[in-house]
């Protein structure tokens, strides 16, 4: 058995990067939630879908989180149930945005929105393709 990875490049062309950055699990050389190979099992569990993988991979973290407990050390509190709860809210907002169909990592828009495309694109000079014209 090989030993999990905990890898975080901020490459979000990598689905473990974005699932990572969407469940708030970034800080992997001190303080992992959940390795590579748990989030690539979350991702291809939910059809490859990444709202899906990272609400399951969140579900997990929060899981994994529940069973921290608060500590009292001569006056010094440290409350690790708020990691708990912080991770419920995310899972929250995640199911929210996933009913809504809401998807995330999209390019955001330039200028005014006219329809469905930026208004650059809606008042352009430049002519159409070809496509499908008769030449």
């Amino acid at each position: 058995m090989t030993a999990p990875t905990y890898t975080f490049s901020a490459d979000f062309t990598k689905i473990n990067d974005q699932i990572r950055q969407m469940i708030g699990d970034v800080d992997v050389s001190t303080d992992p939630i959940l390795s590579d190979e748990a989030i690539a099992f979350f991702y291809s569990l939910a059809g490859n879908d990444l709202l899906g993988g990272a609400v399951k991979a969140a579900k997990s973290a929060a899981a994994k989180l529940a069973r921290e407990f608060d500590r009292d050390l001569d006056g010094l509190v440290t409350k690790r149930s708020q990691r708990h709860a912080a991770m419920l809210a995310t899972i929250d907002q995640l199911e929210s945005d996933q009913s809504a169909g809401q998807l995330d990592f999209t390019a955001p828009s330039v200028g005014t929105v006219k329809g469905n495309y930026p208004m650059e694109f809606e008042s352009s000079d430049l002519s159409g393709p070809a496509w499908g014209e008769d030449e």
